[in-house]
């Protein structure tokens, strides 16, 4: 196994299910609408991380909640190796992918959730850069939380129990707890910038400004339609009229020196 492919990329999504998913959002949007905005997050992190997996090789587990291997595959696509996060609480489960991940070989394991849309591959690639002379590093969530966790293999398994068992899971004293468990570990580590994660229906905005500053990159493309002429005043007109209109819509008419009346008229481009 490669250097490059002893890092692994582990990211925590669930599967889009109305009613179970995004439940806090549930007032605010539904269940069908909070399972939508959970497919659309998970979708949106895949597209953006998809470049980052490509340039640098990186091994690539979605650990998930609900739904099955196969339901995730279809949404999701082949490319990627699923399996289900298990029992116990968020700590419980992500303890169990860690050991998991450095059984199966990985020296670096870096856990991302689907719930940060201004996360960036500069900051996946911070961390793992970071954990090359560190152990551990965190990406503070402005809750007290984290939103990201990386963890080198050294020490890990005196250290796995520490971080993720002493510590109050849902409460703003998660990130606070864990570095102090860090520190009594002795282990270095780095923190990263403060995001917000999309959990409540007053920090819906966040995600409405994300998809904003991507949408330059997911816009639809131009269409061009041309239409070649000659001697075709009489119809020309009526032709176009009966063409759709749509800002992605262009529709370029190449005259090709008509002769008739009407050739001057002004439908070069509508």
């Amino acid at each position: 196994m490669s250097k490059r492919l002893r890092e692994c990329l582990m990211i925590f999504t669930r599967y889009p299910v109305p009613g179970t998913t995004k439940t806090r959002m549930i007032p605010a949007l539904g269940a069908d609408g909070a399972a939508d905005l959970q497919r659309q997050m998970t979708q949106h992190l895949i597209s953006k991380v998809t470049h980052l997996i490509e340039q640098q090789a990186l091994a690539v587990e979605i650990r998930f909640e609900g739904g099955s291997q196969a339901l995730m595959r279809d949404w999701l696509g082949p490319s990627f190796c699923y399996r289900h996060q298990g029992g116990g609480n968020i700590g419980r489960r992500m303890q169990r992918a860690l050991a998991d991940g450095f059984q199966a070989g990985y020296t670096a394991i870096v856990i991302i959730g689907s719930d940060i849309p201004d996360i960036s591959n500069a900051i996946i690639l911070q961390a793992f850069k970071a954990l090359q002379k560190n152990r551990l590093v965190l990406g503070p969530a402005d809750d007290g939380g984290y939103y990201l966790i990386g963890m080198h293999i050294a020490d890990a398994h005196r250290a796995l129990s520490e971080l993720f068992e002493a510590v109050n899971w849902g409460t703003n004293t998660v990130l606070s707890q864990t570095i102090a468990a860090a520190e009594r570990l002795g282990m270095a580590y780095v923190l990263l910038d403060t995001l917000t994660d999309v959990d409540h229906p007053r920090e819906i905005e966040i995600w409405h400004r994300a998809l904003q500053a991507n949408a330059p990159l997911t816009a639809p493309k131009r269409i061009s339609i041309i239409i070649p002429t000659l001697n075709e005043a009489g119809v020309i007109k009526a032709a176009i009229n009966r063409l759709p209109r749509s800002e992605q819509l262009e529709i370029i008419v190449v005259d090709g020196s008509s002769a008739d009346a009407n050739n001057n008229d002004n439908y070069c481009c509508v």
